[in-house]
């Protein structure tokens, strides 16, 4: 069992207030590398999010700028198959033709679009898939094409318009799932709408190494830390399966990047991110990684998602931790032994005044305290010395004073003895002669009173009368009353004399009894006082 000393209990307030400093440093630690690492990777998000936004408002630049090339490369060709088919009737006009034409001028296909009855549709086309289409159902499609064919100018929003000619947006093929092109041409030159096109691809190519998707992936393969971005189409993503992409534009459910990491949270949040207009994230896990997915508001209804995975930043903080926990236990560990080093040199006299209090509580008092140093340790030892000469002179006379009180006591009970004694052959005798007068006494009381009262009747008895009879009759009479007197008074006296006797018997045995007690209590005293060794 570990002893409860000075030393022992300021090792534990040391260890205490130790412990309590390191876990302070070590949640202030926590808390700040947390919100540092938290603010490094909000930071990432937001230069992530900005270099994409740049990208894509580049890109969308870079393809405007590309489309208008493009758009200018189909007007220059349809211009040029106007020029090879003005004049000539739609019937006259042979797909093999149209296959040269489109060699020629260098587009995909070639379609060619007449009016009938209500509707516009198809005639002739390089590729005999477009043969027969019609366009009464495309929307703002068939709403351009006849504004075009009548002469008008195309106000339906889309594409690029200039006279004669109006290009729209790229738009996936009515009968295959490839994006093109289109553009469209009527002068009135000729019975039709000329419709050459190209491949999407065709154009993005020309951005393809510096667009959004080629910089997003760029930027998950060198960031450990992001593991996933998307541009998402919000729209038409909440239309689900539902949703139909012909435009690839307005329809794309994700426009850039990749969509794994999707969450039941999905749609409130991307609602949320767009109707508030500020970054929003949650947390989540999966296959027993951590991450954060940041829903990030952009124009025309997108929103950038960004999954980030900061376990391995997480795993490098942890080992810092316990390398820093690790290092504070062994500094405890050393200060604990070159405190106990310091306190075991500097608290020694401390275990010297222990054990001399404990031998002084066992009555050791011939002993002194051999402290020499000069501080409070020999303050301490040399008033522990002067108390204890101090109580060694104390018991030294309490001792004289109880062996001085002892022989007192003895000569009183010896004196108290020799006085029962006397007192006792005194009374003894006193009380026999006194009994023996006494008695006498009441015989002669008696006798008197018989006397008297006798010589009182012959007073009474005799005949005749005469001046002294009456004066001898009442002196005899007084004679008896004082002899009765005489009589009880000699009995009290005898009863006064005996209590006397009990009474001076009766005090001198309490005298004896107080001096036994005073006796047994000076030895008891005598024998408590021997505990002490003194010098």
């Amino acid at each position: 069992m570990m002893k409860n000393t000075v030393n022992h209990q300021i090792f534990i307030k040391i260890a205490i207030v130790l412990v309590l400093i390191g876990l302070l440093f070590s949640i202030i630690f926590y808390l700040s590398a947390k919100k540092q690492l938290e603010k490094a990777m909000h930071n990432e998000i937001k230069e992530t999010s900005q270099i994409i936004k740049e990208a894509m408002m580049t890109a969308e630049d870079s393809q405007k700028v590309i489309e208008r090339l493009i758009d200018e490369k189909l007007l220059a060709a349809s211009k040029e198959i106007a020029k090879q088919l003005r004049g000539r009737d739609i019937n006259d006009i042979t797909r093999k033709e149209l296959i040269e034409l489109k060699k020629r001028v260098d587009v995909y296909d070639i379609s060619l679009f007449v009016k009938k009855g209500d509707d516009i549709v198809v005639a002739q086309a390089s590729d005999p898939n477009e043969v027969g289409l019609s366009s009464k159902e495309w929307g703002y499609w068939f709403t351009g094409f006849q504004q075009l064919m009548a002469g008008k100018e195309v106000t339906v929003g889309k594409g690029y318009y200039t006279k004669h000619f109006w290009s729209g947006p790229i738009s996936r093929s009515e009968w295959e799932n490839k994006y093109y092109k289109y553009a469209y041409y009527y002068d009135g030159t000729t019975s039709f709408m000329i419709n050459p096109y190209i491949l999407d691809q065709d154009i993005y190519a020309l951005t393809h190494n510096h667009g959004p998707a080629e910089l997003i992936k760029k930027i998950t393969r060198s960031h450990n830390t992001i593991a996933e971005i998307a541009v998402i189409n919000v729209p038409a993503w909440l239309k689900g399966e539902k949703n139909e992409v012909i435009e690839p534009d307005i329809d794309l459910p994700v426009l850039f990047g990749k969509h794994s990491f999707t969450l039941e949270e999905d749609r409130n949040f991307f609602k949320k991110a767009l109707k508030q207009k500020e970054t929003l994230n949650v947390s989540f896990s999966k296959n027993n990684v951590s991450y954060t997915k940041f829903y990030i508001p952009l124009e025309k209804n997108r929103v950038l998602t960004i999954v980030s995975n900061y376990d391995k930043e997480m795993i490098v903080y942890h080992q810092l931790m316990f390398l820093i926990i690790g290092s504070f236990i062994v500094c405890i560990m050393i200060i604990f032994i070159i405190l106990q080093n310091v306190t075991k040199k500097h608290l020694k006299p401390l275990d010297m005044i222990t054990q001399h209090i404990a031998s002084i509580s066992k009555g050791h008092l011939a002993k002194t305290l051999q402290i020499h140093e000069k501080n409070e340790w020999g303050l301490i030892a040399k008033n522990l010395n002067d108390m204890v000469r101090n109580i060694n002179s104390l018991i030294s006379e309490v001792k004289k004073e109880i062996n001085e009180l002892a022989q007192l006591s003895a000569l009183l009970n010896q004196t108290v003895d020799t006085s029962l004694q006397s007192i006792d052959e005194l009374s003894s005798s006193f009380s026999g002669n006194w009994e023996k007068t006494f008695s006498e006494l009441d015989i002669y009381t008696n006798e008197l009173i018989d006397y008297s009262d006798h010589i009182l009747h012959k007073i009474e008895s005799i005949k005749g009368d005469f001046p002294e009879k009456e004066d001898l009759a009442a002196l005899v009479h007084k004679m008896t009353i004082a002899l009765h007197s005489f009589h009880m008074f000699t009995k009290q006296l005898v009863a006064q004399i005996t209590d006397m006797h009990l009474m001076s018997y009766q005090a001198v045995q309490d005298i004896d009894l107080a001096i036994t007690k005073l006796t047994k209590v000076s030895q008891e005293l005598n024998e408590k006082i021997k505990v002490f060794q003194l010098e």
